[in-house]
């Protein structure tokens, strides 16, 4: 039952990986395509959540066009991971 979980469990419980590509779409091309490799390198895709949302969160800081060219020099240097973008 939802109901009965802490606040934060309920938020992460909605995560799925539609949400995040959706996401990454809404910001760029890079950016979904960064967010893309980012799930498939680990075995499960709840795994990489974390750094997913980290990652997408950057936006608000730099806005979307910088994020956007960040995920492209990762992508560049084939670097997928939180640190590089960030």
């Amino acid at each position: 039952d939802p109901s009965h979980m802490p606040s934060t469990h309920r938020y992460v419980a909605d995560w799925n990986p539609e949400k995040f590509l959706n996401w990454a779409d809404a910001i760029g091309d890079h950016c979904k395509t960064f967010i893309t490799l980012l799930l498939a390198k680990r075995q499960h895709p709840e795994q990489s959540y974390k750094s997913c949302a980290g990652v997408l969160g950057l936006a608000k800081k730099v806005g979307k066009d910088r994020l956007d060219n960040a995920c492209k020099r990762a992508l560049d240097y084939e670097r997928i991971n939180y640190q590089s973008v960030k």
